[in-house]
């Protein structure tokens, strides 16, 4: 697995052109998270006021239909701070 440098996030932040997907990579690129532990947040999910993010649940697809499972490990259950720059732009 391939990770990028803030050098190459900064860039491709830079050209992006589409807002949501913006947003999504720099969730990831800022929290570590999981792609599937991302495409199953819901809004309920997130607490801007203590600007964290709580990661319960997990995406897969199995026998092309998607399923939200929690994850794998109990570890993998938790709760991610995130800057305050973040939470800008998610509000």
């Amino acid at each position: 697995m391939k990770f990028w440098t803030v050098e190459e996030f900064k860039q491709f932040i830079e050209y992006s052109k589409k807002p949501n997907v913006t947003l999504a990579f720099k969730i990831l690129f800022l929290t570590g998270m999981r792609r599937g532990e991302l495409m199953a947040l819901t809004f309920d999910d997130i607490n801007l006021e203590s600007k964290t993010i709580s990661i319960t649940k997990t995406y897969t697809k199995l026998n092309n239909e998607t399923v939200i499972n929690p994850p794998k490990t109990a570890k993998s259950k938790r709760v991610v701070a995130i800057l305050d720059s973040l939470s800008e732009d998610i509000k």
